[in-house]
């Protein structure tokens, strides 16, 4: 599993992210949880932690991922 920290300020390459399968990730700004999705197509377990803003997420369209099985969201926005 890998640990890792997503923002929009990333500094990572877009490809980098579609070998990610399993991480555990620090996101801030769950308005990212839409481009997360997009970027990693062979994610099958996603934890996001430390999640405080912003509570509404827009997208321009339905997400949808087939290979996800496993997501958990933990933090703020939560009341933790």
């Amino acid at each position: 599993m890998t640990h890792v920290l997503f923002s929009h300020k990333q500094s990572v390459p877009d490809s980098a992210w579609a070998r990610l399968t399993h991480t555990k990730i620090k996101i801030h700004e769950l308005d990212e949880f839409p481009r997360l999705l997009r970027l990693c197509p062979n994610l099958s377990s996603l934890s996001m932690f430390d999640i405080t803003l912003p509570i509404k997420v827009e997208t321009s369209g339905p997400v949808t991922h087939a290979n996800l099985h496993y997501l958990h969201m933990h933090g703020g926005l939560f009341g933790d």
